[in-house]
Protein backbone atom coordinates (compact mmCIF):
# COMPACT_ATOMS: atom_id res chain seq x y z
CA UNK A 1 0.00 0.00 0.00
CA UNK A 2 3.23 2.26 1.19
CA UNK A 3 4.61 1.61 -2.26
CA UNK A 4 1.44 2.16 -4.55
CA UNK A 5 1.13 6.07 -2.43
CA UNK A 6 5.19 6.12 -3.33
CA UNK A 7 4.25 6.29 -6.81
CA UNK A 8 1.22 7.60 -7.21
CA UNK A 9 3.31 10.74 -5.29
CA UNK A 10 6.15 10.27 -8.29
CA UNK A 11 3.17 10.80 -11.26
CA UNK A 12 1.57 13.98 -9.35
CA UNK A 13 5.60 15.44 -8.81
CA UNK A 14 6.18 14.46 -12.48
CA UNK A 15 2.90 16.16 -13.93
CA UNK A 16 3.24 19.40 -11.99
CA UNK A 17 6.90 19.41 -13.23
CA UNK A 18 5.96 18.80 -16.53
CA UNK A 19 2.76 21.23 -16.54
CA UNK A 20 5.41 24.22 -15.10
CA UNK A 21 7.89 23.31 -17.74
CA UNK A 22 4.66 24.20 -20.29
CA UNK A 23 3.76 26.99 -19.12
CA UNK A 24 7.32 28.61 -18.53
CA UNK A 25 7.62 27.39 -22.01
CA UNK A 26 4.97 29.58 -23.79
CA UNK A 27 5.02 32.68 -21.45
CA UNK A 28 8.71 32.55 -23.11
CA UNK A 29 7.58 31.71 -26.56
CA UNK A 30 4.85 34.43 -25.69
CA UNK A 31 7.96 37.40 -24.11
CA UNK A 32 9.89 36.39 -27.23
CA UNK A 33 7.05 36.76 -29.79
CA UNK A 34 6.27 40.14 -27.94
CA UNK A 35 9.73 41.17 -28.06
CA UNK A 36 10.34 40.59 -31.69
CA UNK A 37 7.03 42.27 -32.35
CA UNK A 38 8.48 44.85 -30.09
CA UNK A 39 11.71 45.22 -32.03
CA UNK A 40 10.15 45.19 -35.88
CA UNK A 41 7.36 47.66 -35.07
CA UNK A 42 9.75 50.43 -33.27
CA UNK A 43 12.61 49.58 -35.87
CA UNK A 44 10.10 50.37 -38.85
CA UNK A 45 8.58 53.46 -36.57
CA UNK A 46 12.13 54.48 -36.67
CA UNK A 47 12.98 54.38 -40.14
CA UNK A 48 9.78 55.80 -40.75
CA UNK A 49 11.01 58.79 -38.60
CA UNK A 50 7.03 58.17 -36.76
CA UNK A 51 8.33 59.83 -33.78
CA UNK A 52 4.85 60.10 -31.81
CA UNK A 53 3.68 56.14 -33.06
CA UNK A 54 7.65 54.79 -31.76
CA UNK A 55 6.80 57.13 -28.39
CA UNK A 56 3.59 55.37 -27.74
CA UNK A 57 4.54 51.99 -28.83
CA UNK A 58 8.14 51.70 -27.11
CA UNK A 59 6.49 53.11 -23.74
CA UNK A 60 3.73 50.39 -24.21
CA UNK A 61 5.98 47.67 -24.41
CA UNK A 62 8.21 48.92 -21.32
CA UNK A 63 4.87 48.48 -19.14
CA UNK A 64 4.78 45.40 -20.60
CA UNK A 65 8.06 44.20 -19.05
CA UNK A 66 9.74 44.34 -22.22
CA UNK A 67 13.17 46.20 -22.36
CA UNK A 68 16.62 45.85 -24.25
CA UNK A 69 19.07 47.99 -25.97
CA UNK A 70 17.57 49.23 -29.12
CA UNK A 71 14.48 49.99 -27.31
CA UNK A 72 15.51 52.42 -25.47
CA UNK A 73 18.12 54.00 -28.14
CA UNK A 74 14.70 54.48 -30.68
CA UNK A 75 13.03 56.02 -27.88
CA UNK A 76 15.68 58.46 -26.85
CA UNK A 77 15.74 59.59 -30.39
CA UNK A 78 12.15 59.64 -30.28
CA UNK A 79 12.30 62.05 -28.11
CA UNK A 80 15.19 63.94 -29.15
CA UNK A 81 13.80 64.91 -32.23
CA UNK A 82 10.35 66.04 -30.53
CA UNK A 83 13.14 68.00 -28.64
CA UNK A 84 11.99 66.92 -24.81
CA UNK A 85 15.41 66.36 -23.74
CA UNK A 86 15.32 65.30 -20.69
CA UNK A 87 13.14 62.19 -21.49
CA UNK A 88 15.58 61.54 -24.20
CA UNK A 89 18.36 61.28 -21.69
CA UNK A 90 16.95 59.49 -19.40
CA UNK A 91 16.00 56.38 -22.42
CA UNK A 92 19.80 56.81 -23.66
CA UNK A 93 21.40 56.33 -20.12
CA UNK A 94 19.48 53.21 -20.35
CA UNK A 95 20.25 52.38 -23.07
CA UNK A 96 24.09 53.36 -21.97
CA UNK A 97 23.51 50.74 -19.17
CA UNK A 98 22.94 47.46 -21.78
CA UNK A 99 26.03 49.16 -24.48
CA UNK A 100 28.05 51.30 -23.50
CA UNK A 101 30.55 51.54 -26.57
CA UNK A 102 28.29 53.34 -29.07
CA UNK A 103 29.73 56.20 -30.32
CA UNK A 104 26.44 58.16 -31.46
CA UNK A 105 24.72 57.15 -28.15
CA UNK A 106 27.48 59.15 -26.15
CA UNK A 107 27.06 62.25 -28.78
CA UNK A 108 23.14 61.86 -27.88
CA UNK A 109 24.23 61.84 -24.13
CA UNK A 110 26.24 64.93 -24.40
CA UNK A 111 23.67 67.04 -26.66
CA UNK A 112 20.54 66.00 -24.19
CA UNK A 113 22.60 67.89 -21.85
CA UNK A 114 23.58 70.77 -23.58
CA UNK A 115 20.40 72.08 -24.86
CA UNK A 116 19.54 71.46 -21.58
CA UNK A 117 21.65 74.64 -20.54
CA UNK A 118 23.71 71.94 -18.79
CA UNK A 119 27.10 72.38 -20.70
CA UNK A 120 29.56 72.25 -17.65
CA UNK A 121 27.92 69.06 -16.27
CA UNK A 122 27.54 67.57 -20.26
CA UNK A 123 31.66 68.63 -20.31
CA UNK A 124 32.12 66.56 -17.30
CA UNK A 125 29.76 63.37 -18.31
CA UNK A 126 32.24 63.39 -22.08
CA UNK A 127 35.52 63.11 -20.02
CA UNK A 128 35.56 59.71 -19.96
CA UNK A 129 34.44 59.54 -23.83
CA UNK A 130 36.71 58.05 -26.47
CA UNK A 131 38.84 60.96 -28.01
CA UNK A 132 37.18 60.46 -31.81
CA UNK A 133 33.72 61.33 -29.64
CA UNK A 134 35.39 63.84 -27.61
CA UNK A 135 36.35 65.61 -31.18
CA UNK A 136 32.76 66.24 -32.23
CA UNK A 137 31.53 67.64 -29.27
CA UNK A 138 31.93 71.60 -29.17
CA UNK A 139 35.53 73.02 -28.40
CA UNK A 140 36.43 73.14 -24.72
CA UNK A 141 35.93 76.51 -22.99
CA UNK A 142 38.12 79.13 -23.15
CA UNK A 143 40.17 80.58 -19.97
CA UNK A 144 37.85 83.75 -20.18
CA UNK A 145 34.41 81.90 -20.61
CA UNK A 146 31.94 84.89 -20.58
CA UNK A 147 32.21 88.86 -19.93
CA UNK A 148 28.87 90.62 -18.36
CA UNK A 149 28.36 94.65 -17.90
CA UNK A 150 25.83 95.31 -16.40
CA UNK A 151 23.13 99.07 -15.62
CA UNK A 152 20.09 100.05 -13.87
CA UNK A 153 18.28 102.96 -12.87
CA UNK A 154 15.92 102.89 -10.09
CA UNK A 155 13.39 106.13 -9.81
CA UNK A 156 9.85 106.15 -7.10
CA UNK A 157 6.40 106.61 -7.99
CA UNK A 158 5.23 108.69 -4.44
CA UNK A 159 4.30 112.15 -3.40
CA UNK A 160 5.29 114.06 -1.09
CA UNK A 161 3.16 112.81 2.56
CA UNK A 162 2.13 115.11 5.59
CA UNK A 163 4.57 113.78 7.93
CA UNK A 164 3.19 115.59 11.13
CA UNK A 165 -0.86 114.16 10.73
CA UNK A 166 -3.25 115.59 13.29
CA UNK A 167 -0.86 115.61 16.72
CA UNK A 168 2.89 115.76 15.58
CA UNK A 169 4.49 118.76 16.06
CA UNK A 170 7.99 117.10 14.83
CA UNK A 171 8.75 114.48 12.32
CA UNK A 172 11.96 113.38 10.34
CA UNK A 173 12.46 111.02 7.13
CA UNK A 174 14.91 109.80 4.94
CA UNK A 175 12.78 109.85 1.35
CA UNK A 176 14.17 107.83 -1.43
CA UNK A 177 14.99 109.56 -4.97
CA UNK A 178 16.72 107.94 -7.43
CA UNK A 179 19.44 105.24 -8.06
CA UNK A 180 21.56 104.09 -10.50
CA UNK A 181 23.62 100.80 -10.32
CA UNK A 182 26.75 99.32 -12.52
CA UNK A 183 28.55 96.27 -12.82
CA UNK A 184 30.98 94.52 -14.72
CA UNK A 185 32.07 90.56 -14.12
CA UNK A 186 33.98 88.12 -15.77
CA UNK A 187 33.61 84.47 -15.80
CA UNK A 188 36.59 82.10 -16.12
CA UNK A 189 37.52 78.59 -16.30
CA UNK A 190 41.00 77.80 -14.27
CA UNK A 191 40.10 74.24 -14.68
CA UNK A 192 37.56 71.44 -15.79
CA UNK A 193 34.73 71.35 -14.19
CA UNK A 194 35.23 74.63 -12.20
CA UNK A 195 34.17 77.93 -13.12
CA UNK A 196 35.12 81.25 -11.22
CA UNK A 197 33.20 84.31 -11.80
CA UNK A 198 34.53 88.12 -10.51
CA UNK A 199 32.37 91.17 -10.52
CA UNK A 200 32.12 94.52 -9.00
CA UNK A 201 29.11 96.82 -8.56
CA UNK A 202 28.75 100.60 -7.94
CA UNK A 203 25.50 101.71 -6.58
CA UNK A 204 24.56 105.17 -6.57
CA UNK A 205 21.37 105.86 -4.09
CA UNK A 206 20.34 109.45 -4.18
CA UNK A 207 18.30 110.61 -0.79
CA UNK A 208 16.63 113.39 0.52
CA UNK A 209 16.78 113.74 4.49
CA UNK A 210 13.36 115.79 5.20
CA UNK A 211 11.56 117.70 8.48
CA UNK A 212 8.51 119.01 9.31
CA UNK A 213 7.54 121.53 12.68
CA UNK A 214 4.55 122.51 13.50
CA UNK A 215 3.18 124.31 16.88
CA UNK A 216 -0.06 124.43 15.51
CA UNK A 217 -0.88 122.45 13.07
CA UNK A 218 -1.43 125.91 10.90
CA UNK A 219 2.27 126.63 9.91
CA UNK A 220 4.55 123.75 9.26
CA UNK A 221 8.39 124.75 8.51
CA UNK A 222 10.34 122.09 6.73
CA UNK A 223 13.83 121.36 5.64
CA UNK A 224 14.99 118.95 2.70
CA UNK A 225 18.81 118.27 2.75
CA UNK A 226 19.95 116.10 -0.67
CA UNK A 227 22.68 113.60 0.23
CA UNK A 228 24.12 110.18 -1.47
CA UNK A 229 24.60 106.68 -0.60
CA UNK A 230 28.15 105.62 -2.52
CA UNK A 231 28.06 102.01 -2.33
CA UNK A 232 30.49 99.45 -4.18
CA UNK A 233 30.81 95.91 -4.11
CA UNK A 234 33.05 92.85 -4.99
CA UNK A 235 31.57 89.24 -5.63
CA UNK A 236 33.05 86.30 -6.11
CA UNK A 237 31.85 82.67 -6.64
CA UNK A 238 33.43 79.23 -7.96
CA UNK A 239 31.54 76.49 -8.94
CA UNK A 240 32.53 72.77 -9.06
CA UNK A 241 30.77 70.46 -11.52
CA UNK A 242 30.40 67.27 -10.97
CA UNK A 243 28.64 64.51 -13.46
CA UNK A 244 25.24 64.70 -10.85
CA UNK A 245 25.61 67.81 -8.70
CA UNK A 246 27.51 71.54 -8.58
CA UNK A 247 28.47 72.99 -5.48
CA UNK A 248 28.78 76.45 -5.51
CA UNK A 249 30.11 78.71 -2.67
CA UNK A 250 29.98 82.54 -2.86
CA UNK A 251 30.96 86.01 -1.41
CA UNK A 252 29.75 89.29 -1.68
CA UNK A 253 31.80 92.82 0.31
CA UNK A 254 30.49 95.75 0.50
CA UNK A 255 31.17 99.06 1.64
CA UNK A 256 28.94 102.21 2.02
CA UNK A 257 29.45 105.36 2.72
CA UNK A 258 27.88 108.58 2.85
CA UNK A 259 27.25 111.57 5.45
CA UNK A 260 24.23 111.30 6.87
CA UNK A 261 22.47 114.92 7.42
CA UNK A 262 21.03 115.12 11.27
CA UNK A 263 18.63 118.05 12.39
CA UNK A 264 17.51 119.50 15.83
CA UNK A 265 15.66 122.63 17.12
CA UNK A 266 17.24 125.63 18.75
CA UNK A 267 16.78 126.45 21.65
CA UNK A 268 13.93 129.39 20.83
CA UNK A 269 12.52 126.36 18.91
CA UNK A 270 11.91 128.15 15.65
CA UNK A 271 14.69 126.85 13.74
CA UNK A 272 16.83 124.25 12.31
CA UNK A 273 20.55 123.45 13.43
CA UNK A 274 22.10 121.36 11.16
CA UNK A 275 25.28 118.74 11.03
CA UNK A 276 26.58 115.58 9.41
CA UNK A 277 27.46 112.28 10.50
CA UNK A 278 29.59 110.78 8.66
CA UNK A 279 28.51 106.89 7.77
CA UNK A 280 31.41 104.20 6.61
CA UNK A 281 30.00 100.31 6.96
CA UNK A 282 31.93 97.29 5.73
CA UNK A 283 29.08 94.42 4.99
CA UNK A 284 29.01 91.13 3.61
CA UNK A 285 27.51 87.66 2.63
CA UNK A 286 28.89 84.44 2.24
CA UNK A 287 26.35 81.64 0.73
CA UNK A 288 26.64 78.29 -0.58
CA UNK A 289 24.48 76.25 -3.22
CA UNK A 290 23.82 72.77 -3.89
CA UNK A 291 22.33 72.08 -7.39
CA UNK A 292 21.65 69.21 -9.17
CA UNK A 293 18.62 67.21 -11.09
CA UNK A 294 15.90 64.48 -10.80
CA UNK A 295 13.20 63.70 -13.27
CA UNK A 296 11.66 66.91 -15.06
CA UNK A 297 12.77 69.28 -12.15
CA UNK A 298 16.37 70.94 -10.86
CA UNK A 299 16.88 72.26 -7.65
CA UNK A 300 19.01 74.68 -5.66
CA UNK A 301 19.59 74.19 -1.88
CA UNK A 302 21.63 77.18 -0.13
CA UNK A 303 22.40 78.47 2.84
CA UNK A 304 24.02 81.89 3.65
CA UNK A 305 25.35 84.25 6.61
CA UNK A 306 25.57 88.01 6.78
CA UNK A 307 26.38 90.72 8.57
CA UNK A 308 24.16 93.94 7.24
CA UNK A 309 22.72 97.10 8.95
CA UNK A 310 24.81 96.34 12.52
CA UNK A 311 22.97 92.69 12.97
CA UNK A 312 23.47 89.35 12.07
CA UNK A 313 22.03 87.04 9.26
CA UNK A 314 20.93 83.38 8.34
CA UNK A 315 19.07 82.12 5.52
CA UNK A 316 18.13 78.96 4.24
CA UNK A 317 16.08 78.08 0.92
CA UNK A 318 15.39 75.93 -1.82
CA UNK A 319 14.27 77.07 -5.39
CA UNK A 320 13.07 73.86 -7.59
CA UNK A 321 12.75 74.25 -11.48
CA UNK A 322 10.33 72.34 -13.40
CA UNK A 323 10.90 71.68 -17.30
CA UNK A 324 6.91 70.08 -18.43
CA UNK A 325 8.43 70.07 -21.94
CA UNK A 326 11.71 68.80 -21.05
CA UNK A 327 13.42 71.63 -22.94
CA UNK A 328 14.10 75.37 -21.72
CA UNK A 329 10.54 76.25 -24.10
CA UNK A 330 8.56 76.47 -20.94
CA UNK A 331 9.82 76.41 -17.31
CA UNK A 332 8.60 77.59 -13.64
CA UNK A 333 10.70 78.22 -10.61
CA UNK A 334 8.96 78.05 -7.45
CA UNK A 335 11.76 79.46 -4.56
CA UNK A 336 10.85 79.71 -0.73
CA UNK A 337 13.77 80.88 1.96
CA UNK A 338 13.69 81.38 5.62
CA UNK A 339 15.39 83.57 7.13
CA UNK A 340 16.44 85.02 11.11
CA UNK A 341 18.28 88.09 11.73
CA UNK A 342 19.29 89.01 15.29
CA UNK A 343 21.63 91.81 16.75
CA UNK A 344 22.99 92.45 19.93
CA UNK A 345 21.01 94.74 22.77
CA UNK A 346 21.27 95.28 26.40
CA UNK A 347 17.93 96.32 26.82
CA UNK A 348 15.49 93.47 27.67
CA UNK A 349 12.20 94.69 26.43
CA UNK A 350 13.91 94.74 23.07
CA UNK A 351 12.94 92.02 20.99
CA UNK A 352 16.51 91.01 19.25
CA UNK A 353 15.78 88.27 16.78
CA UNK A 354 13.04 88.22 14.08
CA UNK A 355 12.08 85.47 10.95
CA UNK A 356 10.21 85.49 7.90
CA UNK A 357 9.41 83.46 5.23
CA UNK A 358 9.96 85.13 1.76
CA UNK A 359 8.10 82.83 -1.48
CA UNK A 360 9.49 83.76 -5.03
CA UNK A 361 7.32 82.00 -8.32
CA UNK A 362 9.04 82.39 -11.92
CA UNK A 363 7.31 81.64 -15.16
CA UNK A 364 9.39 81.41 -18.43
CA UNK A 365 8.86 80.68 -22.15
CA UNK A 366 10.67 80.93 -25.37
CA UNK A 367 8.98 83.51 -27.03
CA UNK A 368 10.75 82.84 -30.61
CA UNK A 369 14.46 81.78 -31.54
CA UNK A 370 16.73 83.50 -29.70
CA UNK A 371 14.19 85.46 -27.27
CA UNK A 372 13.14 84.38 -24.35
CA UNK A 373 11.01 86.16 -21.23
CA UNK A 374 10.30 85.51 -18.19
CA UNK A 375 8.05 87.18 -15.53
CA UNK A 376 8.26 86.65 -11.59
CA UNK A 377 6.60 87.52 -8.45
CA UNK A 378 8.36 87.90 -4.88
CA UNK A 379 6.21 88.03 -1.59
CA UNK A 380 7.95 89.10 1.68
CA UNK A 381 9.82 91.57 3.44
CA UNK A 382 13.57 91.48 1.67
CA UNK A 383 15.04 93.99 3.82
CA UNK A 384 18.99 92.35 4.73
CA UNK A 385 18.21 89.55 2.86
CA UNK A 386 19.89 88.25 -0.51
CA UNK A 387 19.59 85.85 -3.43
CA UNK A 388 20.90 84.37 -6.56
CA UNK A 389 23.36 82.68 -4.49
CA UNK A 390 24.12 86.04 -2.79
CA UNK A 391 24.79 88.29 -5.77
CA UNK A 392 21.98 90.42 -5.25
CA UNK A 393 21.59 92.00 -1.77
CA UNK A 394 18.69 94.09 0.22
CA UNK A 395 20.66 96.10 2.70
CA UNK A 396 18.78 99.52 2.15
CA UNK A 397 16.82 100.58 4.40
CA UNK A 398 13.48 101.01 2.85
CA UNK A 399 11.39 97.41 3.47
CA UNK A 400 10.93 95.98 -0.35
CA UNK A 401 7.48 93.75 0.97
CA UNK A 402 6.60 92.99 -2.81
CA UNK A 403 8.66 92.84 -6.53
CA UNK A 404 7.54 92.19 -9.36
CA UNK A 405 9.49 91.36 -12.83
CA UNK A 406 9.43 91.33 -16.47
CA UNK A 407 12.67 90.03 -17.66
CA UNK A 408 13.66 89.68 -21.91
CA UNK A 409 16.57 87.82 -22.55
CA UNK A 410 18.38 88.23 -26.37
CA UNK A 411 20.58 85.97 -28.02
CA UNK A 412 21.56 88.28 -30.67
CA UNK A 413 24.57 86.24 -32.07
CA UNK A 414 26.78 83.29 -30.86
CA UNK A 415 28.58 85.71 -29.14
CA UNK A 416 26.64 88.28 -27.69
CA UNK A 417 23.32 87.94 -25.91
CA UNK A 418 21.09 91.07 -24.24
CA UNK A 419 18.66 91.32 -21.61
CA UNK A 420 16.73 93.85 -20.37
CA UNK A 421 14.38 93.59 -17.19
CA UNK A 422 11.34 96.18 -15.82
CA UNK A 423 10.67 95.47 -11.75
CA UNK A 424 7.91 97.38 -9.65
CA UNK A 425 9.22 96.83 -6.21
CA UNK A 426 6.46 97.78 -3.32
CA UNK A 427 8.27 99.62 -0.43
CA UNK A 428 7.95 101.00 3.32
CA UNK A 429 9.41 103.69 4.06
CA UNK A 430 9.46 104.05 8.19
CA UNK A 431 9.73 107.97 9.99
CA UNK A 432 9.51 109.56 13.38
CA UNK A 433 6.73 111.63 14.95
CA UNK A 434 6.81 113.59 18.33
CA UNK A 435 3.65 114.40 19.77
CA UNK A 436 4.84 115.65 23.01
CA UNK A 437 7.01 118.48 23.06
CA UNK A 438 7.63 118.62 27.04
CA UNK A 439 9.37 115.24 25.71
CA UNK A 440 11.64 114.86 23.38
CA UNK A 441 12.87 111.34 24.43
CA UNK A 442 8.92 110.01 23.01
CA UNK A 443 8.54 109.43 19.61
CA UNK A 444 6.41 106.88 17.26
CA UNK A 445 7.53 104.72 14.05
CA UNK A 446 5.38 105.36 11.49
CA UNK A 447 5.73 103.85 7.73
CA UNK A 448 3.78 104.55 4.41
CA UNK A 449 3.66 102.36 1.46
CA UNK A 450 5.05 103.77 -2.17
CA UNK A 451 6.39 102.00 -5.21
CA UNK A 452 9.34 102.12 -7.35
CA UNK A 453 10.11 101.59 -10.85
CA UNK A 454 13.65 99.72 -11.86
CA UNK A 455 14.84 99.48 -15.58
CA UNK A 456 18.18 97.17 -15.64
CA UNK A 457 20.18 96.14 -18.98
CA UNK A 458 22.65 94.00 -19.59
CA UNK A 459 24.93 92.59 -22.22
CA UNK A 460 26.57 89.33 -21.98
CA UNK A 461 29.98 88.53 -24.42
CA UNK A 462 30.85 84.86 -24.46
CA UNK A 463 34.27 84.44 -25.70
Amino acid sequence: MKRKNNNMMKYVSIIIVLGLLINYTNAFSQTSKDFETADIKTYQQYQDKNWDLLIETGNQAIHQGIDFYYLRYRLGVAYYQKQNYIKALNHFEKAESFYAEDPILSEYIYYSRYFLNRKAEADQVAKSYPQMVKSKLPGKDNFISTINLESGYLFPNKETNNLLGQNGFYAEEEQFSKQQYYHGGISLNPASGIKLYLGGSHLSINKIKRAQFSFDQLTIQENLQNYTINQNEFYSSVSFQSKAIKITPAFHFIKVNYDLPLYELNDTEDDYLLSSQPISLSQYVSSLSLSGNFSSFTYDIYASYSNLNYANQAQFGLNLYYFPLGNLNFYTKTGVKLFHEWFETTDPLVNNSYNRVIFNQLIGFKVSKGFWCETSLTYGDLQNTNEGNAFVVYNLVDNIKLKADINLIFTLSKNLGFSIRYQVQQRDNPYMVYSDDTNVESYDILKYTYFTNNIIGGLTWKM
